[in-house]
């Protein structure tokens, strides 16, 4: 009943004793859930309301909780962004509901299958994988260059910034895709994203560039766990992939890779002992993704510092050599994208560029 635009970006949902308030962020699953299993939602809402007081005490998921979750945090200098707790424990006893109906023979295994997999909390590809040093080849500004200008100037872009985007690593591996963002860590958190992918020459190239999610091809139901068997990937002619994972409290990380299908098709096996990486049957790497980490750039405190993260998609010169044996001709698309947070705090403002070559490593692609 409290519309959104009442309360502040940020602020703790006010108490409630409705239950449709208070499972609010979560109606989307209930919604669902009654729709298979054919219960009233008011009913399933209800149910939650009270499974939620006989897994915890309303004052440990709260407005009061979250005040003070948030009060530690901050005192721990991590303004990081956390799990609200009224919502977790709405999942949770969601769950519990899950098991209810399961047990009852209300939902069958097909039906619970979807349910159980937006329950999974937990990408294992991610959760125990460190990201590495940032490669030598990114060129990253210091918070002076940042700075140097007002920012209406360096919201420019101009053909010259695409000299800081490399073709190749020093050790002769060819970056396929990449995604770059570089963030200034202040008030308004000017953020520069440089972002590159194969691209076939006929296709129109991507409008209103805003962040990744605009750039690349991606799918909200693409999780680092499923790949290579991502729903739909091997009927697409995307070569890279963007995975932007949601409602994951750990491992969610985005990621970048190889579409399956380039791949499969030259009888490559997948090792998970890397991240994306195919080998071929000699054990060669062939194809990987590289996540890498400079500085941790979702802070919001400790001015002035420049932080930044990114991924890339590489092949080895035996991989490229294999590829160019069957494929046309290529092009790689690179974009810059420059955004900063406005006055209100809510809103950006954005500004990109598009750079079309073609590829130094490939002569085609399909």
């Amino acid at each position: 009943t409290i519309p959104f635009e009442a309360i502040s970006p940020g602020e703790p949902f006010p108490d409630t004793i409705d239950p449709l308030e208070i499972i609010r962020p979560c109606q989307p699953y209930f919604e669902n859930l009654s729709k298979l299993s054919e219960i009233p939602f008011e009913n399933l809402i209800a149910r939650v309301i009270t499974i939620m007081n006989t897994l915890s005490k309303p004052e440990k998921w709260n407005k009061c909780a979250e005040k003070k979750l948030r009060r530690w945090l901050i005192n721990a200098d991590l303004e990081l962004a956390c799990v609200r707790p009224r919502p977790s424990l709405v999942m949770q006893a969601y769950s519990h509901i899950l098991t209810e109906l399961s047990d009852a023979q209300i939902l069958d295994s097909d039906s619970l299958s979807p349910l159980l997999k937006e329950l999974r909390f937990h990408d294992s590809v991610f959760s125990l994988k460190e990201p590495s040093k940032r490669p030598n080849e990114i060129i990253i500004p210091n918070a002076r260059d940042m700075a140097s200008h007002p920012i209406e100037e360096w919201m420019k872009i101009n053909q010259e910034d695409f000299s800081v985007m490399v073709d190749a690593l020093n050790d002769g591996r060819l970056i396929l895709g990449q995604l770059n963002r570089i963030a200034k860590i202040e008030r308004e958190k000017p953020t520069e994203y440089r972002l590159s992918t194969i691209y076939h020459p006929s296709w129109e190239s991507p409008t209103n560039i805003t962040d990744p999610s605009t750039f690349f091809f991606t799918k909200r139901n693409w999780y680092g766990f499923d790949y290579p068997f991502i729903d739909g990937a091997t009927k697409l002619p995307f070569p890279i992939l963007f995975g932007e994972p949601f409602n994951l409290e750990l491992g969610g990380e985005e990621w970048l890779a190889i579409n399956p299908r380039i791949p499969l098709t030259f009888g490559w096996e997948f090792d998970n002992s890397g991240l994306f990486r195919w080998v071929d049957k000699k054990g060669n790497i062939m194809i990987e993704s590289i996540m890498w980490q400079d500085g941790p750039i979702k802070r919001s405190r400790k001015y002035d510092e420049v932080c930044s993260n990114g991924w890339m998609v590489v092949a080895s010169p035996e991989a490229v050599k294999t590829i160019n044996k069957i494929i046309t001709p290529a092009i790689r698309l690179d974009a810059i994208v420059r955004n900063y947070t406005l006055p209100d705090g809510v809103n950006q403002k954005s500004n990109f560029l598009i750079n079309r070559h073609f590829h130094s490593g490939f002569s085609s692609y399909s």
